[in-house]
């Protein structure tokens, strides 16, 4: 068997007994801090951590983290923000990982607002961004309460 098809073994036993909630490109906190620099919260919410790129689809599962590249670093270009009375979104692109939904990172929400709101939020337009920010992310796996690439 190869290496590949080991370690994506070894990564679903993981996340059968750990479920993972979701797969996402998560920043570090140096990247963290310089996106929210060029891009001041909002809303008195604040995230601005990860890229989601596969939620669970039942509450109770897990999503196959065996379909990412889980420890791979990514590069994330803002190309673009959208901002309302709910929440504030970047837009990002990046290549090399796969994702079911539109690349953003959510800044900032106003209490009560959940986070996935950011995905209605990006389909009602976006303000393109010339020039966008580079940052670096890891793609991971959400427990529930850290990133885990193991």
């Amino acid at each position: 068997m190869d290496s590949e098809r080991l370690a994506a073994r070894f990564l679903a036993a993981i996340a059968k007994r750990e479920p993972a909630i979701y797969a996402g490109i998560f920043l570090d906190k140096m990247d963290k801090q310089r996106l929210l620099k060029a891009f001041p919260p909002v809303h008195p919410q604040i995230f601005a951590d990860h890229v989601t790129l596969k939620f669970r689809d039942d509450p109770t599962g897990s999503v196959d983290v065996s379909e990412f590249p889980i420890g791979k670093t990514v590069a994330l270009k803002v190309v673009g923000i959208a901002t309302d009375d709910k929440a504030q979104a970047v837009l990002v692109q990046f290549s090399g990982v796969k994702t079911d939904r539109v690349p953003h990172i959510t800044i900032s929400t106003v209490t009560g607002t959940n986070p996935q709101y950011s995905n209605e939020l990006i389909g009602q337009g976006v303000t393109p961004i010339k020039g966008g920010l580079v940052l670096r992310g890891t793609v991971a796996w959400w427990d529930g309460v850290r990133a885990r690439t193991d």
